[in-house]
């Protein structure tokens, strides 16, 4: 573990790039708004 954020630490661009990915994963994923979809899309689902 102690390499990977050693690499981090040399390569900021990298750091942000993954933080960047993480941010956008939650938001399509994790808000109130995709959560609701998604259940709606198990609802439609279940009950088709």
């Amino acid at each position: 573990m102690r390499e990977c954020l050693d690499e981090l630490m040399e390569r900021p661009e990298l750091a942000a790039d993954l933080g960047d990915r993480g941010y956008n994963r939650v938001m399509n994923n994790y808000t109130n708004k995709a959560l609701a979809e998604q259940l709606l899309e198990f609802y439609k689902e279940l009950f088709a």
